[in-house]
């Protein structure tokens, strides 16, 4: 399948979608090689593993309806990005390392063709073995290598909470909310939504994470209990009855070494 299946675009996705009419028949489908930053489109995920009915159009074709079936392999030296907060998108992911390298010497290719032409029936007899053992019990349980790979993709993909952790403080000083205050130029116990947007993209590009959209970052923080409202013609982050400010208004004092 082409990436442009389940890769997000930049515009709103609209007429033929002729990179998801393979969907009608497939049952295993395979997408080779992202490119960095690319992100999985949550949506189109959604539709194709969650047994629903999609509406499909080739081109120049009339609109059809299909319910895909298939299992999707993304294989890629690239990881994509996800949306750490969608608990869908997530639940529908699985990390697959593959920590071996083959060198494309005459004796692999030998040995490479030597089983396709002399062994594949082994192979589809254990497929087949396999499978209707697990139709049997249904008992497939993920190993614990990919268990802990998948957590750490989904973590990779989590930039909110890092960033709340380094870069904003709650409950400063008097002295600290007075230069910060004296910095941003008001008086508010909050943060200006717009500086705390600042701040988060220098970080992430710092920290070489991906970086979300202002509506996403402010609803991403609101999901994490801050309360975003406008207070004189300026959005304001608040966190119950706390003081916030940036610590990259605030002179930090580094601690010494013991």
């Amino acid at each position: 399948l082409s990436k442009s299946a389940i890769i997000q675009k930049d515009k709103v996705r609209s007429g033929a979608t002729p990179e998801l009419m393979s969907f009608k028949y497939a049952r295993m489908a395979t997408v080779n090689e992202t490119n960095e930053k690319e992100k999985l489109d949550a949506s189109i995920i959604k539709g194709l593993t969650g047994n629903d009915l999609m509406k499909v159009r080739d081109l120049y074709k009339s609109e059809i309806t299909i319910k895909p079936k298939a299992k999707i392999f993304l294989i890629s030296n690239h990881k994509p990005e996800i949306n750490s907060e969608d608990k869908a998108i997530k639940d529908r992911v699985v990390f697959i390392p593959f920590k071996q390298t083959f060198d494309k010497t005459p004796e692999n290719t030998a040995y490479v063709n030597s089983i396709v032409e002399n062994d594949i029936n082994y192979f589809f007899s254990l497929m087949v073995d396999y499978g209707s053992q697990w139709w049997i019990d249904r008992d497939l349980k993920l190993p614990a290598i990919c268990e802990m790979a998948t957590s750490e993709f989904i973590d990779e993909n989590n930039d909110i909470d890092p960033f709340i952790a380094e870069m904003i403080l709650l409950n400063p000083t008097e002295e600290q909310l007075e230069e910060a205050q004296l910095k941003e130029g008001h008086k508010s116990k909050g943060l200006y939504l717009s500086s705390a947007y600042s701040d988060y993209i220098r970080w992430t590009e710092d920290n070489d994470k991906p970086c979300r959209k202002q509506g996403e970052f402010k609803k991403a923080l609101e999901i994490r209990g801050f309360c975003i409202k406008q207070s004189k013609g300026n959005l304001v982050i608040k966190k119950d009855k706390s003081h916030l400010v940036l610590k990259s208004k605030i002179s930090l004092e580094e601690e010494e070494d013991l």
